[in-house]
């Protein structure tokens, strides 16, 4: 996959796909919004920008299970934004996530989901640079990426389109852009582990692997996948574990 080919058509409809009907895709929802409600307790109503919302599955979640969050939402691509618009995101909009078009301290969070792994070391500080300055002082930015991969990380290569980032590193970038970090987790443990294994005997990946998810996974697997990941969230957040390995960042950080 091309960095020119993410921003086709075909590629927002299937991450669109993936993000409703993905056992994953439902879980790291869940898990997002379970660190909102952990770390971002609101007692009014409050603004928040999904800087790369791709088809608007997580915002208009985020807005259907908090009723005061008023919400905008946009992606740098056009099918994103018309995407978006039908899930039902109000006032979707065209911008590039490193140069927001919105005043400083306009918001009160910031959600960045699988955004940059799609860029470079300078891309990615200069996004979440613009994250800190559009939010206000003590806002939220709530992060998710791709981790680099466990013992088997050198057959994921970082391609022109995916990179990725070890928890120090995404401590460091965060830091550097004037955040606070409160937690950087590694999410996805298993199934990372189960993950390399199959990639012992497949073609090394030459780009975002996100996307060969099967969105329809049989039954007694999607019911399967869930179990474990509610497991999961469980040893992340009820007990504070740190999972060792994990092929996606969860981050949560406040403006300093």
């Amino acid at each position: 996959m091309s960095a020119v080919r993410i921003f086709e058509p075909e590629y927002y409809r299937r991450l669109r796909d993936i993000e409703r009907r993905h056992p994953w895709a439902r879980s790291m929802r869940r898990l997002e919004l379970g660190a909102l409600d952990r770390y971002f307790k609101t007692t009014g109503p409050c603004r928040a920008l999904d800087a790369g919302c791709g088809a608007g599955i997580f915002l208009a979640e985020l807005v259907a299970v908090r009723r005061q969050v008023w919400a905008v939402g946009g992606d740098i691509a056009q099918p994103a934004v018309r995407l978006a618009m039908q899930t039902g995101v109000s006032r979707p909009a065209q911008f590039d996530v490193r140069r927001l078009p919105f005043a400083d301290t306009s918001f009160d969070l910031v959600l960045s989901n699988d955004v940059i792994q799609h860029l470079g070391d300078e891309d990615a500080l200069a996004t979440l640079a613009e994250a800190a300055r559009v939010l206000r002082p003590d806002g939220v930015l709530l992060l998710r990426t791709a981790a680099r991969r466990g013992w088997l990380w050198k057959r994921h290569r970082d391609a022109p389109d995916y990179c990725q980032r070890n928890r120090t590193r995404m401590k460091r970038m965060l830091l550097e852009a004037g955040f606070e970090p409160r937690f950087v987790a590694r999410v996805n443990w298993l199934p990372s582990i189960l993950a390399d294994l199959r990639g012992l005997f497949a073609p090394r990946p030459k780009g975002d692997v996100g996307l060969e998810l099967n969105p329809d996974e049989p039954d007694w697997k999607a019911r399967l996948l869930e179990v474990y990941w509610r497991w999961e969230r469980r040893l992340v957040f009820g007990l504070r574990l740190r999972l060792p390995l994990g092929h996606t960042l969860v981050a949560l950080a406040r403006k300093g």
